[in-house]
């Protein structure tokens, strides 16, 4: 065993980007929900940016007073990031998609 991996025996935690939006840890075990959430968005037609083969690059869905918005990290498999946003970043209209 070499003297560099003797000293490190645990990995270290994730650093973000300091202009990086961090998942909410309390919706990190509601798969199904989120992906509820998500269908219900592009169905509805709460979408944005191009589309990128068969995903949408942007979704949005309103939960309450809080708008999450998914955005496409992997246009293979589908996959979505998601975040809160603060009220001035919302897109316009949104409270007519969710009435």
């Amino acid at each position: 065993m070499s003297a560099a991996s003797s000293t490190r025996t645990r990995p270290r935690p994730p650093r973000p980007r300091p202009d990086a939006t961090l998942c909410y840890r309390a919706l990190a075990d509601s798969r199904d929900q989120l992906t509820q959430w998500l269908r219900a968005a592009i169905t509805k037609g709460v979408i944005g940016g191009p589309w990128e083969g068969e995903f949408p690059r942007y979704a949005w869905y309103k939960q309450g007073d809080t708008v999450y918005e998914a955005r496409l990290v992997n246009r293979t498999q589908g996959n979505y990031k998601g975040y809160g946003l603060l009220p001035d970043e919302w897109p316009k209209d949104i409270a007519v998609y969710y009435e």
